[in-house]
């Protein structure tokens, strides 16, 4: 799938293919026009990146056709629900070389990542997932969306089971990336995806204001998140907004791109060779030509194919779906994405560990959590583990010169017993 894709071969992509990956619907293509500030057609961009205007008409061509092919995929809807209500961790797991399936450590619940920039979009996701999946029209708004990200956005990891009848599927929303020192995004990917997260988790930054910090410890005092179960991150969605993209390539922002593609190429967002998911949002706020000059240029930017591993989907913002507002494109191509995530947190989850396994990573924790002292606390844990092998020491020396004695004496009354 992927390789193919990449070499920008202009044949359209077949049926049996992934070709489902556009939720551009008539409604949004006729009304995009009407949209401000609209280039219609200009992609100098695009041109600028490696993309002259045939090849920015080819993928045009080959996007709307996908959107064609969508439309009769949307008559089956309800399969696609019903294949994610019955989904189970572990379906899609791949037997080879040998491994069997009691080799590998299968969730109880398979957990999914939300990453991306600050207003990208995630929380919308997340409620356009709640709402399709559980065929919802009210009620789904759960994870909250704000007008302003940098003031009241997501500062605490928040967990949301997708299918609520049988909870085999979770989603974590997180704190917006990008909005400062590109190491710490960094580091917080790290502690994510290695140690794991909890529902309730503050995601804080070392260069936050002593304001935001306050707030949130203020806010997170309960401590909540410590007596959640961590789960371990079986899957990455990353999500980026349309317009940030066009505004990024339009305005030549060069250290946000530069910035976007570090964070996407993380390896900690890698599971074996699967890269992340991309999902592109807001697209429904640019004309058609824009929005697919915002796809292409997305593909550039993270080493993606545009048409084979980029979902375009505009998310439903509103509380309630009133009947004239449901879209089938864009739902349609919300299962298909998740089904398309499952199917490579499966194929890539982790081999049981053995106890040695155990220990080394229980050792890598304690190392970690005494690096993360000071001098003075330093001294005195290492003045405890000192007096606590020294008490250690001596009970082992008492123990052992009982069971000398012990032995002696038994040894005695057995040679007594015998001359008697």
């Amino acid at each position: 799938m992927g390789g193919g894709g990449e070499k920008q071969n202009m044949q359209v992509s077949s049926m049996s293919g992934m070709d489902s990956w556009s939720a551009i619907s008539s409604k949004d293509s006729d009304s995009a026009l009407d949209k401000p500030n609209c280039r219609r057609g200009q992609t100098a961009y695009v041109s600028e990146d490696g993309v002259d205007d045939t090849q920015f008409l080819e993928w045009k061509r080959r996007i709307l056709q996908q959107t064609e092919n969508l439309k009769k995929r949307a008559e089956h809807i309800e399969e696609h629900r019903q294949s994610i209500l019955s989904y189970t961790p572990g379906q899609w797991l791949v037997e080879t070389g040998g491994i069997k399936r009691r080799m590998f450590a299968i969730p109880k619940i398979t957990t999914l990542l939300l990453v991306g920039p600050m207003g990208a979009g995630k929380s919308t996701l997340i409620n356009n997932l709640l709402r399709v999946v559980n065929d919802l029209d009210r009620g789904f708004d759960r994870a909250q969306v704000c007008d302003d990200p940098s003031e009241n956005g997501t500062f605490f990891l928040e967990e949301y089971v997708l299918c609520e009848s049988s909870k085999r599927i979770c989603a974590f929303d997180t704190r917006g990336l990008m909005e400062g020192d590109l190491t710490e995004d960094l580091a917080l990917l790290e502690h994510w995806l290695e140690e794991g997260v909890h529902h309730g988790q503050m995601a804080l930054r070392s260069s936050d204001s002593s304001n935001v910090k306050s707030a949130l410890e203020t806010k997170g005092r309960h401590g909540h998140h410590k007596l959640s179960e961590k789960r371990e991150v079986n899957f990455v969605i990353f999500v980026v907004s349309a317009v940030a993209i066009h505004k990024m390539m339009t305005g030549g922002n060069l250290h946000s791109r530069a910035c976007l593609t570090r964070l996407f190429k993380s390896p900690y967002l890698t599971f074996k060779d699967d890269r992340p998911v991309a999902v592109l949002t807001h697209g429904d706020e640019l004309c058609m030509d824009d929005r697919v000059a915002a796809r292409i240029a997305l593909g550039k930017i993270l080493g993606l194919s545009p048409l084979d591993q980029i979902f375009d989907i505009a998310g439903f913002t509103g509380r309630v779906v009133e009947d004239s507002e449901p879209d089938l494109l864009r739902d349609i191509a919300l299962l298909e994405m998740l089904e398309y995530v499952l199917q490579r947190a499966d194929r890539n989850l982790p081999y049981k560990m053995g106890i040695m396994v155990h220990i080394k990573q229980a050792w890598k924790g304690v190392t970690r959590l005494f690096d993360s002292l000071d001098g003075a606390r330093k001294i005195a844990v290492l003045a405890i583990v000192f007096c606590w092998f020294l008490l250690l020491g001596l009970f082992l020396a008492v123990t052992l010169v009982v069971i000398r004695e012990s032995s002696n004496m038994t040894r005695i009354c057995n040679k007594k017993n015998w001359y008697d």
